[in-house]
């Protein structure tokens, strides 16, 4: 070979192989990231800096409130309001966040994802691995999965597929109004940035088991009043179902199969319409708390009845928004989430 020839392609590989390896790891910005945009007064909103190459620089990082700098990634308030947010690294600014410190209301505000999937769907464990990520930083989130063309299968489970358009798997969708979004990237903003302090309405549920029949009394109290008509749906869910897990994911160790997989939240009724029934509109009016009782048999293909759960929600019966949701275990007793 022409030795200037050589040089030159020797120059050539060189030039590229550094881009590429400046690319890889060379930040040129940053991204600001926090689970929560809401809190009460004096509780810590945490942060997190991460660069473009995926890198972990919070400890690297200055983070300012307001445009003043803070200590560490931790911010709390003695005073509600709103409050901006942003990272610098070596003169790159990320993106602002708007916080908000609220003073306490009556209830707590939760968010539900109906998670439409099937052992079968080899992408379905990225919504499940989202989904468990966002009930690990909040207490917030309620989830119940509804499987099709698998072992957990609901009877009926069709009615919500074609109400709601379920044409791929897996879907997400969130307070029946917001899809989950793909990539998941920033999975957690999804689900937890809905959750707070300040919901207008609350539930509670209390219920047993005697002879396969669910007893539930279920409270609903209403911190303001409501001009448009709203429904209750009540789901029974069970944990701990195992069966294998088709997967083309990196998630839960990656593999082709995630054998023993463990399903939690499944669907395995419907004690109300799929859209819920109607509550009386003479009840759902500011410092009211509404009572009413539910039973429902628990079907044949529940596998044990120490993991089954209700999961009750409010929504608005003409855009079918949930407006907040409640889940307890069967047998445990809960209280309206009022803040003192």
């Amino acid at each position: 070979m022409n030795f200037r020839l050589y040089i030159l392609l020797l120059s050539v590989f060189s030039f590229f192989y550094s881009c590429n390896n400046e690319d890889i790891d060379e930040i040129t910005e940053i991204r600001l990231e926090t689970p929560i945009i809401q809190n009460l007064l004096n509780q810590d909103f945490s942060f997190s800096v991460k660069g473009n190459n995926s890198e972990d620089i919070t400890d690297k990082a200055t983070i300012t409130v307001n445009g003043e700098v803070i200590e560490g990634a931790i911010f709390s308030s003695s005073e509600i309001g709103y409050f901006e947010v942003q990272a610098i690294y070596e003169e790159m600014e990320s993106n602002i966040i708007e916080i908000e410190v609220v003073a306490p209301s009556a209830y707590v505000q939760n968010v539900l994802v109906e998670d439409y999937t099937g052992t079968w769907c080899v992408n379905c464990p990225r919504l499940s691995y989202a989904i468990a990520h966002s009930k690990e930083v909040s207490d917030k989130v309620v989830s119940v999965g509804v499987h099709a063309f698998d072992e957990m299968e609901m009877e009926g489970y069709q009615v919500l597929t074609d109400e709601f358009s379920i044409n791929n798997y897996p879907t997400g969708i969130v307070n029946r109004d917001i899809i989950w979004p793909f990539p998941e990237d920033n999975f957690l903003n999804t689900a937890t940035d809905l959750t707070g302090f300040d919901a207008d309405l609350g539930l509670s549920i209390n219920s047993s088991i005697t002879n396969s029949i669910v007893n539930m009394n279920i409270e609903i109290g209403f911190n303001a009043d409501f001009e448009t008509p709203l429904n209750l749906v009540v789901y029974l869910v069970e944990n701990g179902l195992i069966y294998d897990q088709r997967n083309n994911t990196d998630y839960y160790g990656g593999g082709s199969t995630i054998y023993d997989f463990e399903h939690n939240d499944v669907l395995r009724a419907m004690f109300t319409g799929h859209l819920g029934e109607s509550l009386p509109t003479n009840e759902t009016i500011s410092n009211n708390i509404y009572t009413l009782d539910i039973q429902g048999s628990i079907p044949s293909t529940v596998a044990d009845e120490g993991q089954l759960h209700i999961v009750a929600f409010v929504t608005d019966a003409t855009t079918k928004k949930v407006i907040n949701v409640r889940e307890v275990k069967i047998g445990e007793e809960q209280e309206l989430q009022i803040l003192e």
